[in-house]
C-alpha cells in the first residue's frame, strides 16, 4: 500500500511540474513584431513577450509593450508606453515632457512638436483626427491622456506610433486598429 502511495505521489509531482511548465510556455511567446515602422529600423524583431502580463493590472509608463497593428495579418506592433490615463505628456523641440518634469529621452529633434490641447493630439501644430474618436466622458482634462489610453513612442518620428496615428486604446476601435478593436498582446521582457 505504502508502494501505491509513493507512486501516485510521484505522478502527482509529475503532472505538477508538467502543468506548471505548460503555464509557462503559454504565458510567454516569442514573437516577430514589426520593428521597421515601430522601436527599431528594419524589417522586424523577435521579442519574448508575457502575454499574461496585464490580465490584472494596466500597462505602466516605461513598458514596452506589443499590440495587434491597423494592417491584419501584418505583425504585431512593438512601442514604448511614454503616458498613461491622467498624464499630462508634451514634447516641445524634441524635448520629452510627462507631468511637467523634462525626461532624458528625446524625440523627433529640433522644432518637433507633440501636445495634448483642447481634447486631442496636436503634432507640429496640426490635430489628429484620431484623437476625436475618443469620448468626451474617457477625457478627465482638454490636456491630459483620457481614461483607458496610452501614448506611444517608437525610435523617430517615421515609427508607426502615436505621433501619427493617436491614442493607443485597448478594447476600442480607431484608426490605430483599422475599425477592429486594438488588442493588447502584451508586454516585452526580452529583446
Amino acid at each position: 500500500m505504502n508502494r501505491r502511495k509513493q507512486i501516485l505521489a510521484v505522478v502527482i509531482a509529475i503532472l505538477i511540474v508538467a502543468a506548471a511548465g505548460g503555464y509557462t510556455v503559454v504565458r510567454f511567446a516569442v514573437m516577430r513584431v514589426d520593428s521597421s515602422l515601430g522601436m527599431t529600423p528594419g524589417s522586424g524583431r523577435t521579442v519574448v513577450v508575457d502575454r499574461f502580463a496585464y490580465r490584472h493590472g494596466s500597462p505602466q509608463r516605461g513598458d514596452v509593450v506589443v499590440y495587434d497593428g491597423p494592417i491584419p495579418f501584418a505583425p504585431p506592433l512593438a512601442n514604448l508606453i511614454v503616458a498613461v490615463p491622467g498624464d499630462a505628456f508634451a514634447i516641445r523641440d524634441g524635448r520629452l515632457i510627462s507631468n511637467g518634469t523634462y525626461l532624458t529621452k528625446t524625440y523627433g529633434g529640433r522644432g518637433y512638436s507633440l501636445e495634448l490641447r483642447d481634447y486631442g493630439i496636436v503634432v507640429n501644430g496640426k490635430r489628429l483626427s484620431d484623437s476625436d474618436a475618443i469620448g468626451s466622458s474617457d477625457w478627465t482634462s482638454p490636456t491630459t491622456v483620457p481614461l483607458g489610453c496610452y501614448i506611444v513612442l517608437g525610435d523617430s518620428p517615421r515609427a508607426f506610433d502615436s505621433h501619427g496615428t493617436g491614442f493607443l486604446c485597448p478594447g476600442r476601435a480607431g484608426f490605430m486598429s483599422g475599425g477592429d478593436p486594438t488588442h493588447l498582446v502584451g508586454r516585452v521582457v526580452s529583446q
